[in-house]
């Protein structure tokens, strides 16, 4: 992982001295044990520097579908994978908002796994309705144990576009996936098992 981020070949060509950044973090789904963990581009320049996998919020933007929207609704008996709902034209909020598709189209009927597969927004927020605010927040909270959500979260923006207020690390998103893997059991990432004197004693 380290040879890879210190490959300038890695990374998207970008004029200026401004690059964009980026990290990683691989966890074991069935252990929590986090195999590798890589906190910015570049060669590591010392000890206790800044990571980026681990305390650096950013916007999940659709990569909180799953977790907000489709895993809720899923438990809570509101979905299955091969249920319809429509891609169309709505508003949200007293004519505040109209959200639309990355791909610039209404598609019609599809199905929940193609709306996934696309990363549709607007059956995002069909569902997300269905599930309700306060429901997919506490999902998020304590289900997914999403550490960085304010309460001014529990917005459709939010919960089912993925514009969360201070947004989430990588670490907390590596986890949080990994539930899927376990069938819905949450194990928390970790980086030691033990800590030692200078004897070798735990």
């Amino acid at each position: 992982m380290e040879e890879v981020f210190e490959d300038e070949a890695s990374f998207p060509k970008t004029s200026g001295d401004v690059k964009p950044e980026s990290a990683m973090v691989i966890t074991d789904p069935y252990t929590g044990e986090v195999k590798g963990i890589v906190g910015g581009r570049g060669k590591k320049s010392g000890s206790m520097v800044l990571n980026r996998a681990t305390q650096s919020p950013r916007q999940p933007g659709s990569s909180i579908k799953p977790l907000s929207v489709y895993a809720p609704a899923v438990d809570m008996g509101k979905i299955t994978e091969v249920d319809t709902v429509t891609d169309e034209e709505i508003t949200i909020g007293n004519d505040k908002g109209k959200p639309k598709n990355s791909y610039n189209d209404f598609l019609g009927d599809m199905t929940i796994k193609e709306a996934v597969a696309r990363s549709a927004n607007i059956p995002a927020v069909k569902v997300l309705d269905m599930v309700n605010l306060t429901n997919s927040f506490n999902y998020l909270q304590n289900k997914f144990h999403i550490t960085t959500l304010e309460e001014k979260d529990k917005n459709y923006s939010s919960l089912a576009l993925g514009g969360l207020t201070q947004g989430v690390t990588v670490e907390e998103m590596a986890g949080a996936y990994c539930t899927f893997v376990k069938s819905g059991k949450y194990i928390k990432p970790y980086t030691y098992t033990r800590v030692l004197d200078s004897t070798g004693q735990v």
